[in-house]
């Protein structure tokens, strides 16, 4: 079985925002216990796959709020961009749930890689806002 590069929270990923940031390193922490469970051919990996959709979105929703309050200029695509992982992810598990796929090293790489690039890159333009704003 392959063996997969885990994702790390490093202070250069601050957004500027406790919550947001302890949220990114949580997000991270499930990402590295999803690819374990896969790892080690658990059963539970359906129940952190699960797990991690269900924090995606209440986190999500907690960056939405903190962009709406800063005006955030690119608001709508990050927004769009949160819906289409959640409903690609969401498929997924509809599809796993009626045994039509299982949990592959392709989808466990999107998922992975997808996490690590959207808080490392996209997130960190309304962190230089928020920074700005709160003149840390």
């Amino acid at each position: 079985m392959e063996k997969f590069e885990r994702i790390y929270w490093n202070p250069r990923y601050t957004v500027y925002d406790d919550v947001i940031d302890r949220q990114h390193q949580k997000l991270f922490a499930t990402t590295n216990k999803l690819i374990d469970k896969y790892e080690s051919d658990s059963e539970e990996c359906y129940d952190v796959l699960s797990d991690l959709v269900e924090y995606l979105s209440e986190h999500f929703k907690t960056e939405q709020v903190v962009m709406m309050k800063l005006r955030f200029w690119a608001y709508e695509k990050h927004i769009k961009d949160h819906q289409r992982f959640i409903d690609k992810i969401e498929d997924f598990i509809k599809k796993y749930q009626n045994g039509q796929v299982c949990l592959t090293t392709e989808i466990l790489t999107f998922l992975r890689d997808w996490i690590f690039s959207h808080t490392t890159k996209e997130d960190l333009k309304f962190g230089e806002l928020l920074k700005i704003s709160r003149r840390v």
